[in-house]
């Protein structure tokens, strides 16, 4: 999985045998959609005369494209760009085969880059486009994940603004929330939920994490023990996802890797996505918020910083500096040992079954397939 928004994606299949996974992955760069996809096969054509008929919409949700006027076709293509919208907005796209003969298929495989390409923070991206196990995909414009927002351009505002979020959740503890300020605040203050995820017993109070010796607490096993620890926030969090009120919605803390990833996999869990691309979302947040500057910028912090308790070494704090995949994983195998899977975790902390269903109603593509057949 890489910052495009790929996702693992279900063939659509017609009476002919036309078979084509749709698209797999948009990203924006340099001004343009580049938009990427596997060769369709079967049916009477060769893969090479196949035609591919490009989709848009600036809302998500099939429901909204008019599938008799593709913005552009190719026959025989895998790749296409796109470079006359514009890119303040957001787009959406589906890709559908067809051959000579009039077979086509008629699939919903919807994707768009998945990062808000924002100026003052690299990791705000959405969470939809992922397919779950029963081939659904997770709708777009729903859900945003993000690191804090007090770096914020004036552009990066009205790019923020224009997702029409109706709810923050804000995961912060008070002293990051007061050293940091989401820019987005003012003006917005009714839609803030603060939702203070605590640490472990003998860190809470903490704002000096450099006076921190990480010998003492798990670090494999932290979001286990954060998520443990932080039951009625999280039950908060998802008595919001089940309400259509609050969409979209985003969740964020300092970083958008720990608290943010812990609830991030809490949710993707519930809506039936693969733990292998689960694991990858998590990994993302590596990949766009640049973890090996962070990793340097610590050391060099370590080697300075006359509050660092004596004999701790960056190696120490590396299993909570980067994005390690063994505690993702921990927190997976965790709900499923302890719990007998997600929904026995939720309801566990108070979210009844009929919350947990209302989640999936609203943000599994209207509850129906992705994927259909013509």
């Amino acid at each position: 999985m890489d910052a495009s928004g790929s996702s693992l994606a279900v063939s659509a299949r017609n009476e002919q045998g036309l078979r084509f996974a749709g698209l797999a992955a948009v990203t924006l760069r340099e001004g343009a959609y580049h938009l990427q996809w596997d060769p369709a096969a079967g049916g009477a054509a060769s893969t090479s005369s196949i035609t591919y008929d490009v989709f848009e919409s600036q809302r998500p949700g099939a429901a909204r494209y008019d599938f008799r006027r593709p913005i552009l076709s190719g026959v025989g293509r895998t790749s296409v760009e796109v470079g006359n919208l514009d890119v303040s907005r957001r787009h959406y796209f589906i890709v559908r085969a067809r051959d000579a003969h009039g077979h086509a298929d008629a699939n919903c495989i919807e994707q768009t880059d998945r990062v808000v390409r924002l100026s003052g923070q690299p990791n705000f991206r959405d969470f939809g486009g992922y397919v779950n196990a029963d081939g659904v995909q997770v709708r777009w414009g729903m859900v945003y994940r993000s690191g804090d927002l007090s770096s914020l351009t004036e552009d990066d505002l009205t790019k923020v603004e224009m997702l029409g979020l109706a709810r923050v959740l804000d995961l912060r503890k008070d002293w990051e929330v007061s050293n940091q300020p989401d820019k987005l605040y003012r003006g917005n203050e009714t839609k803030y939920d603060f939702l203070p995820f605590t640490d472990e017993p003998h860190l809470d109070g903490t704002t000096d994490w450099l006076a921190v010796d990480p010998r003492v607490f798990d670090g494999h096993n932290v979001y286990v023990n954060m998520v443990r620890r932080n039951g009625r926030f999280i039950r908060h969090a998802f008595e919001r996802f089940a309400d259509p009120e609050h969409y979209p919605v985003l969740e964020h803390c300092t970083a958008g890797k720990d608290r943010t990833g812990a609830v991030a996999a809490l949710l993707l869990m519930l809506l039936g996505v693969p733990r292998a691309t689960i694991i990858e979302d998590y990994v993302l947040t590596g990949e766009l918020i640049d973890v090996q500057a962070l990793i340097a910028r610590w050391e060099n912090l370590l080697r300075t910083n006359k509050s660092v308790p004596a004999g701790v070494t960056l190696e120490d704090w590396m299993p909570v500096l980067g994005c390690p995949v063994e505690a993702i994983e921990r927190l997976i195998d965790w709900t499923d040992r302890e719990y007998g899977g997600i929904g026995g975790f939720l309801t566990s902390i108070g979210v009844a079954p009929e919350t947990q269903a209302a989640v999936r109603r609203i943000l599994l593509a209207d509850g129906a397939r992705s994927v259909s057949s013509v």
